[in-house]
């Protein structure tokens, strides 16, 4: 292996495994080891991310420079610069039952068919995060963080519900949500725990988004006592009547010093 570093893996119909790395794509076979860099190969980058392998056997290969097209003889590379691409910078490849490629990038999605390249015609959701750490507060204390949303997709965005169940965290935003094609939101939570410990809570987003409308978020947070005032004020006392006594005490030492 070239790298520890794996971002995707994929098994073709003979069984092989396709490693995505940052030091380039590798082939496993069970016992041989083979590595596709830009040096022995016609792949635009080492930086790998998505593979997706069609009915044909050929891999279709997500990099940061890049998609790449390998059928076991020949590259292929599509790039903005030859294509209507949105983004070179291609995460993600899916595979429909009727071969058409479905590339996410972080310009948005764009569908390949034989016919060429079109930007997706439909909405989808691009979460830039699936978490929230809200941290550690006190009892009565309110912490709040946001998540951004975009449409990446060609047609109307709409978040219909964010389904939250735990009463320590809240959706702050006013449903429904819409996004034009290019527009963002900030998705915002609020955590104010209502007992001591470790609090989560997975919300689920709900929108139109294609091909999956259900976003899983995970929001965490602790919280712990708010130190007791009856204790404090008694600390308080105690210390008090102590300054008293070592008043009257060196009061005392101070009499007999000048008596004797």
């Amino acid at each position: 292996m070239p790298s520890d570093y794996i971002y995707t893996i994929a098994i073709d119909s003979q069984g092989n495994k396709w490693i995505g790395t940052n030091e380039g794509l590798v082939k496993f076979d069970g016992v041989r080891w083979t590595v596709y860099k830009t040096l022995n190969s016609g792949l635009p980058s080492n930086y790998v991310y998505a593979i997706a392998i069609d009915s044909q056997g050929t891999k279709w290969i997500g990099t940061n420079e890049g998609l790449a097209r390998f059928d076991g003889v020949n590259w292929a590379v599509y790039k903005t610069s030859s294509l209507d691409f949105p983004s070179d910078n291609v995460y993600t490849i899916a595979i429909d039952s009727e071969g058409t490629k479905w590339i996410g990038t972080n310009g948005g999605v764009a569908v390949y068919q034989e016919s060429g390249v079109k930007l997706f015609p439909k909405p989808y959701a691009y979460f830039y995060g699936d978490k929230l750490d809200f941290g550690k507060l006190r009892l009565g204390g309110v912490n709040r963080l946001s998540l951004k949303v975009s449409n990446d997709g060609g047609s109307e965005l709409r978040i219909t519900d964010v389904s939250v169940r735990s009463s320590s965290f809240k959706l702050l935003n006013k449903l429904p949500i819409v996004l034009n094609p290019g527009d963002s939101v900030n998705l915002s939570f609020e955590f104010s725990p209502s007992s001591s410990g470790s609090h989560v809570d997975t919300v689920f987003v709900y929108s139109n988004s294609y091909p999956d409308n259900v976003f899983k978020v995970v929001l965490t947070g602790s919280a712990e006592k708010s130190p007791d005032m009856g204790i404090i004020i008694e600390e308080q006392e105690k210390g008090k009547g102590m300054l008293v006594w070592l008043g009257w005490a060196l009061l005392i030492i101070l009499l007999i010093l000048v008596g004797g």
